[in-house]
């Protein structure tokens, strides 16, 4: 069954309701939560240049006017998934998205499921995706800079920045950017992104980051840019956040950036040994969200 955004069914006590379908991407449905408030929405395209309507496309931005309201219930049924909503005024949403706090979280429920198990895109999605450099770099342009600005005061002159999913390098080479004195070691199953990266970084490895190229505890900072919907499932998820904490050092910093939805929680994160320092990124002009978690490592 096809998801009705547009017309709720119930207007009494001023709620909506809305059903996607299992195969309606219902891994776009997010909940936005704000202390003891949970608002739902799903995701569109969105605005990358705050002043450019053209610049629209999906992307790991959330924008206020693709919420719905305060999330009353939520429950699976044979066709798909209810959503019922309390409506809320527009001002009123724009009014909370402004107060958003970086320890406020963006998460996405719902996985992509075929044949009701969780799927990743296959190897030779990837494969086709490197032919197109130019798209993989572009797409993470705003990623980088706002990621870059976080981290900055985590860059000191001789600290070990890891990537076990470096792609083409382009990440490690914007932070290296900003402190020309960091060493930035990549890592990647794709020969392709591997023989671009080597252009870009100081240290690059072809391997599966299940097995780090970093040994244990030597690195002051981490970027995980692959606990991600399509890229892998959430156990592998699971799996690849534990083997990357451990080439982290006591008190180094882990970045999970959300370039499509992360598929781990804060919480579950946390229980790994971290403390959280945030949990999304407001945009420079505050007009989008987007997941982003920040953590130091504690044991």
């Amino acid at each position: 069954m096809n998801a009705n955004l547009d017309s709720p069914v119930q207007k009494e006590n001023n709620t909506g309701k809305v059903i996607v379908g299992f195969n309606d991407k219902p891994f776009d449905i997010f909940l936005l939560k704000l202390d003891n408030l949970h608002l739902v929405g799903r995701k569109t395209p969105a605005r990358i240049n705050i002043a450019d309507e053209k610049s629209r496309r999906k992307s790991c931005l959330v924008e206020p006017d693709m919420l719905f309201g305060k999330l009353i219930k939520f429950a699976e049924l044979t066709e798909g998934y209810e959503i019922i909503y309390q409506k809320l005024p527009d001002e009123v949403i724009q009014d909370k998205f402004a107060l958003i706090s970086p320890l406020d979280e963006l998460i996405y429920p719902l996985k992509r499921l075929i044949d009701g198990q969780e799927v990743a895109q296959p190897e030779e999605y990837w494969n086709n995706c490197a032919t197109d450099v130019s798209l993989l770099d572009d797409d993470e342009i705003f990623l980088r800079e706002m990621t870059g600005n976080i981290l900055m005061e985590y860059l000191v002159p001789g600290s070990i920045v890891y990537d076990p999913a470096c792609s083409t390098g382009a990440f490690l080479a914007h932070l290296k950017k900003i402190s020309p004195e960091i060493c930035t070691v990549g890592q990647d199953l794709n020969p392709n992104m591997i023989a671009i990266a080597k252009e870009r970084v100081d240290k690059v490895c072809a391997g599966n980051s299940l097995i780090p190229v970093c040994s244990e505890k030597s690195v002051d900072v981490v970027i995980c840019r692959h606990l991600n919907l399509d890229v892998v499932t959430s156990e592998v998820a699971k799996e690849l956040f534990l083997a990357a904490a451990e080439s982290l050092k006591i008190g180094g910093v882990m970045v999970v950036i959300g370039h499509t939805p992360i598929l781990i929680t804060s919480a579950w994160m946390e229980e790994q040994g971290f403390n959280v320092l945030r949990r999304n990124c407001v945009t420079p002009y505050a007009h989008a969200v987007f997941q982003l978690y920040l953590f130091i490592k504690k044991s």
